[in-house]
C-alpha cells in the first residue's frame, strides 16, 4: 500500500504496508524520497526495493545508491548497487546482497530464499494467500531452507515445501 505526493519540489512515497520495487531516474530539483515508519531511503538515481516486516524495512539497492536514514534519525548510510540494510532504530549498516537477482524475484512471481527458517518462509508464502499459516514448534520453526518457490500458486508452493521436508500438514 503505497501513499503517493508528487509536486513540484519533490516526489515523496510512503510505503504503508508491503513492498515496492522502485526505478527511478535522479532530478536534483525534485528529489525521490521513500518513507515508511521505519525511516527513509533518498534516491540518488537507482532501481532498489524497500520491503516492510514489522515495524522494520529493508532497503536493496540494485542500481545506483540510495541514502537511508532511519525514524529515529540516528544515523545515515548511503547503499550502493549489490548492498542493502536494515532500517531498524539501529545505525544502518550497508551489507553485501546475498543473491541480487533474488532482491525482485517477487516481480515475476518467485521466492527465492537461502538458509532462511522454515517460518519465516512460510509467512512470506502466506503473505500471497488468503488465511493464516504457520509451523507448529521451534525447532521446525528454526530449521533452514533454501529454494526458489512459485507464490503465483502459494497452496501448491507450501505443499512442495512441506513434501519436501516430510512435513504434515493440517487445513482448519
Amino acid at each position: 500500500v503505497l501513499d503517493v505526493r508528487y509536486g513540484p519540489d519533490g516526489r515523496r512515497v510512503r510505503l504503508v504496508k508491503g513492498e515496492a520495487f522502485f526505478d527511478v531516474v535522479h532530478d536534483p530539483s525534485r528529489p525521490f524520497v521513500v518513507e515508511s515508519r521505519a525511516g527513509s531511503a533518498r534516491v540518488l538515481g537507482t532501481a532498489f526495493d524497500v520491503r516492510l516486516r514489522g515495524d522494520d524495512a529493508r532497503v536493496s539497492v540494485l542500481r545506483g545508491a540510495v541514502r537511508v536514514e532511519p525514524a529515529n534519525g540516528q544515523g545515515v548510510a548511503v547503499l550502493r548497487a549489490g548492498q542493502g540494510a536494515w532500517l531498524d532504530g539501529t545505525v544502518p549498516k550497508a551489507a553485501a546482497l546475498e543473491d541480487p537477482s533474488a532482491v525482485d524475484a517477487w516481480r515475476q512471481g518467485r521466492l527465492v530464499v537461502y538458509h532462511r527458517p522454515l517460518s519465516e518462509v512460510v509467512d512470506e508464502i502466506g503473505r500471497y494467500r488468503r488465511g493464516k499459516v504457520f509451523v507448529r514448534g521451534q525447532a521446525l520453526a528454526a530449521r533452514p531452507v533454501s529454494g526458489v518457490f512459485d507464490v503465483g500458486d502459494p497452496d501448491a508452493a507450501i505443499g512442495a515445501l512441506a513434501a519436501s521436508l516430510e512435513l504434515r500438514m493440517a487445513h482448519l
